[in-house]
């Protein structure tokens, strides 16, 4: 484990000398996005203390703080051994109670854990009220070693961020995303044979000048020697090719320090400021075009597998003005059917400083039906939610945030159009696979363009009528496009094909957020969220690629309808059936 430290202008990293997600986490194989968790702007520094590299438990993060965080989490990295292991971890910060988090592995619910692949676990959790000014120390334990455990419980990393106000500092804005992505090959997919290739996250837009941005990710998992590459609006961060090359800080030179299968990075990433800020985690690349990736030999060209599980981004704007910023997204309704109790839900995001109050006005046809005043969580991320008693008809569900002093009012509201009258009733129905050309190599990374552009077309239907940003829209095409299924078979032996699934609401009402998976034999091969719902009478197809061998497989593809929700007929939220892969 090592634990070292230097301070760049308003980004103070330290990581020492011994070798060693918001989002609702739960278990995916493939994978938990990275997720925007904490924002927001502080007369300050945005300070990171770790311990990074494979080791036993306990671990001890000692490290000193100016004054009291305005925001502080921690975070740790556990081992499982695989996905079907459980256990525990106990986090003791400052001499207070040691809170147990239980690591469930496969069968993980925990709000505060991210779990995918073969047993990796995320642990991420806020700590503001537990730290203060002065010497702090954070410890962590794992089950590891207790008798009857099975969980192999060490540890990876061990740190937490923290946002310390100093009024004598300039302004500095921060944004801080978690999850737990899986990048991996087909060879370590299990028995269906999945590849993931890449994953992104977007930090959206920053203001026009900007002195200086840093952007500090921490990858798990990592091997040396074999390449992988951290990519932010299309420029490849950092001097060398093997970002996860189980060294932290040294990405932009230097010998940085062994930290063994984990890697801490900082980027200067000031050039490439634009846009939504997207950073793109690759696990490699077919550098001589054979339609693979390869991660064995002389010139491996990507890893075998590799967990993209924090990153941060962190500017300071030129003669920036400390303000609030509140925005608006994702404003859901569930529950609005004729004669019952409607939920309405919006996340409200804060880019700026904290203001003193928020008021939220919710309203129907123009009409307020409820107000409240909420305290601004410190995080700079909360939902507010009302409820309203549901009315046969379409209406127009409005939602408004006002705050003092908010820098820019004109993106505080949001509204959208929704159908009342009897249940909805999502219908799934699944076409004939179609073949989409010949067979690619079992470890191909780039999909078909065929592929591509039909996981495009899945990524603007699970968009729906959402009024986010492009980016959002992009992220989810990406992902999806970075992910083939493939059933287990002999190398050689796949042919790509497209899966249509049509996804139909015919119901009165329209049906709230809810996902689509699709298993191929018996193993989950992927989910599809519909994060709007689906409008009644709405239909969407999704041509989803998959890679098969020939030959007759079972498919199975169910509408999950999240508990609490209602469907007239669940009967046909599933298909399943033996479908001739020709």
């Amino acid at each position: 484990m090592h634990y070292t430290g230097c301070r760049m202008l308003f980004l103070c990293i330290m990581v020492c000398a011994l070798s060693i997600p918001a989002v609702t986490a739960h278990y995916d194989f493939e994978g938990i996005p990275l997720e925007v968790v904490a924002q927001g702007e502080i007369h300050g520094d945005i300070v990171t203390y770790g311990l990074y590299g494979l080791s036993n438990p306990p671990l001890t993060v000692t490290f000193t703080l100016n004054a009291t965080p305005s925001y502080a989490r921690t975070f740790c990295g556990v081992w499982g051994g695989n996905e079907m292991y459980t256990g525990w971890a106990e986090i003791a910060v400052n001499g207070h109670a040691a809170e147990r988090i239980a690591l469930g592995g496969k069968g993980d619910v925990g709000e505060e854990v991210y779990v995918s692949g073969h047993g990796v676990h995320w642990i991420a959790r806020e700590i503001t009220p537990l730290l203060a000014r002065g010497e702090n120390t954070i410890t962590i334990t794992t089950s590891r070693g207790v008798q009857g455990n099975r969980l192999d419980g060490r540890i990876y990393a061990a740190g937490v961020v923290a946002a310390v106000e100093d009024r004598t500092r300039p302004l500095t804005r921060y944004v801080i995303a978690e999850g737990n992505e899986n990048l991996h090959g087909e060879g370590w997919a299990g028995t269906l044979q999945t590849r993931k290739d890449s994953a992104s996250v977007a930090f959206g837009g920053v203001p026009d000048r900007v002195d200086e941005a840093r952007l500090t990710v921490v990858l798990l998992a990592t091997n040396q020697g074999q390449p992988d590459y951290v990519v932010f609006n299309g420029h490849d961060a950092g001097v060398a090719g093997d970002i996860g090359d189980e060294r932290s800080f040294n990405a932009e030179g230097g010998a940085g320090i062994p930290t063994r299968y984990t890697d801490a990075e900082t980027f200067d990433v000031t050039a490439y400021l634009g846009g939504d800020n997207l950073l793109t985690f690759e696990r490699g690349r077919d550098t001589d075009g054979d339609g693979s990736i390869s991660t064995t030999g002389s010139d491996p060209e990507g890893e075998d597998y590799i967990h993209p599980v924090f990153a941060a981004l962190v500017l300071r704007p030129r003669n920036g003005i400390a303000a609030p910023d509140i925005s608006l997204r994702d404003l859901t309704v569930s529950g609005a059917y004729a004669g019952e109790t409607a939920r309405l839900s919006v996340r409200i995001d804060n880019r700026g400083t904290r203001p003193s109050a928020m008021t939220v006005t919710w309203s129907v046809d123009g009409a307020p039906v409820a107000t409240d005043r909420l305290t601004p969580a410190a995080s700079g991320v909360q939902t507010a939610t009302a409820q309203w008693p549901a009315v046969e008809g379409v209406h127009e569900i409005g939602v408004r945030v006002d705050a003092p002093g908010d820098r820019n009012a004109g993106d505080n509201a949001l509204s959208r159009t929704i159908t009342v009258g009897s249940l909805p009733d999502i219908v799934v129905s699944v076409g004939a696979p179609v073949r989409s050309g010949d067979a690619p190599a079992p470890t191909a990374s780039p999909l078909p363009l065929t592929a591509a552009l039909a996981a495009m077309g899945i990524g603007a239907l699970a968009a729906g009528r959402s009024k986010r940003s492009i980016a959002a829209f992009i992220m989810v095409a990406l992902v999806l496009a970075a992910c083939t299924i493939a059933p287990a078979c002999a190398a050689g032996s796949l042919a790509g094909y497209t899966l249509p699934v049509t996804i139909s609401n015919t119901g009165g009402s329209d049906a709230a957020p809810f996902s689509v998976s699709v298993f191929i034999d018996g193993e989950k091969a992927t989910v599809i969220p519909f994060d709007d719902g689906l409008a009644a009478g709405g239909v969407q197809r999704l041509d989803i690629p998959i890679q098969a061998a020939e030959g007759t497989h079972t498919i199975r593809v169910v509408a999950s309808i999240p508990r609490g929700e209602k469907d007239q007929n669940p009967a046909d939220n599933i298909r399943e059936g033996e479908y001739a892969f020709l």
